[in-house]
């Protein structure tokens, strides 16, 4: 369970930086 709590972060991390580089103006 932790393992995929672990999974589902990096991934969340991962696309949160890969929509910051598509939109740099965007805030969030």
């Amino acid at each position: 369970m932790y393992d995929r709590l672990l999974e589902a972060s990096s991934i969340g991390q991962f696309f949160n930086a890969e929509i910051r580089n598509a939109y740099p103006c965007n805030p969030i």
